[in-house]
């Protein structure tokens, strides 16, 4: 059985309301306890599925979509990172008998491509030798077509960001 947990960093302090999450877990776990359910979590929303739309927000980087708009935090923010690693952590100390990933550790948010944000632009410049603005990245990978230099690039850093939080997460 998997218990699920959002773990997306909501509010300001975020571990404010992953410490209430982990504590929910806790007291699901002590009801099962004595029975032959064996509890697990699927880590249900960690980047998120949506734009945050919280009043009060950690300060971290968020994501620019495609379309310029701000989106869910970077993964590539070492403060946003943090807080993955610990949350994870923490849950990992409970024990649950496995551990699952959503489908929200990707590229993309609200339908639109992401992500352009300074941290983003910056790996790209680094990796190409470029030194393109986010508004122009935006335009030459919304533009491109298949063997284009830029947007096979952008794509290269973009499944680099995922495997990274991924591997971020397992650690």
């Amino acid at each position: 059985c998997l218990y699920s947990l959002s773990v997306h960093a909501e509010g300001k302090p975020a571990m404010t309301r992953a410490m209430r999450l982990i504590e929910s877990y806790r007291k699901v776990r002590k009801l099962v306890a004595g029975t032959p359910v064996k509890l697990g979590v699927l880590l249900q929303s960690t980047l998120g599925h949506w734009s945050r739309v919280d009043r009060e927000i950690e300060p971290w980087q968020r994501t620019i979509r495609i379309d310029g708009e701000e989106a869910r935090f970077c993964p590539l923010d070492p403060g946003f990172q943090q807080y993955i690693r610990e949350v994870v952590r923490l849950i990992a100390a409970e024990k649950p008998v496995m551990i699952m990933g959503d489908d929200d550790i990707r590229g993309y948010s609200g339908g639109k491509l992401e992500c352009f944000c300074p941290l983003h632009v910056a790996a790209f410049n680094q990796m190409t030798g470029m030194s393109l603005t986010s508004q122009e990245l935006r335009q030459k990978v919304s533009d491109g077509k298949a063997g284009d230099e830029v947007l096979e690039s952008f794509v290269k850093l973009h499944r680099k960001t995922v495997c990274d939080f991924a591997s971020l997460i397992r650690q």
